[in-house]
């Protein structure tokens, strides 16, 4: 990490920071752009700025009418990893989608959610490979704390695993 360090001649970011094997990457620091080469932008749907985010600010979904919109990232074939930094204030409402792709997904879709399964757990699900779901154990995200939660898929294998802070869960 080069912050603070004036003899650094290279701006360390830029795009080229995250490279061709990241299909996006999304700050939500004040904005929807997409960090990545690809350029996949999303648009708001009633999130707010959150200024007590982990890392930089980050968006408030308060409710399932809030998300952000990435209508123009595709489908996902072969292998993935999804993740995202995550903190709820009520981990037994059902129905808190961290990233999903269900409308108009030709693959069946995925998605991280919170609560589905039951109260602080995480789910990652892809349609059409069984088992669908993976679930945590009950608890494992409590209220008012951050979070690390991890989804991936290794096509070769046709492994779904589950992370939470870099700690294996499924």
């Amino acid at each position: 990490m080069f912050y603070g360090n004036n003899s650094i001649s290279v701006n360390p970011s830029t795009d080229s920071t995250f490279n061709s094997n990241y299909l996006a990457v999304y700050h939500l620091n004040q904005n929807f752009s997409d960090a990545s080469l690809n350029n996949y932008t999303g648009t708001n749907n009633g999130s707010t700025n959150d200024a007590s985010s982990k890392i930089g600010a980050g968006r408030s979904f308060v409710d399932p009418n809030h998300w952000i919109e990435l209508t123009t990232l595709p489908d996902f074939t072969g292998s993935f990893t999804i993740s995202a930094w995550i903190n709820t204030n009520d981990n037994s409402e059902q129905g808190q989608r961290i990233i999903c792709d269900d409308e108009g997904n030709a693959n069946g879709g995925y998605a991280l959610s919170l609560g589905d399964p039951g109260t602080g757990r995480i789910r990652f699900y892809i349609r059409g490979l069984g088992p669908v779901s993976m679930d945590s154990p009950n608890n494992t995200i409590s209220n008012n704390t951050w979070y690390y939660v991890v989804g991936v898929f290794d096509d070769a294998s046709n492994i779904k695993r589950l992370y939470v802070d870099g700690n294996l869960l499924i």
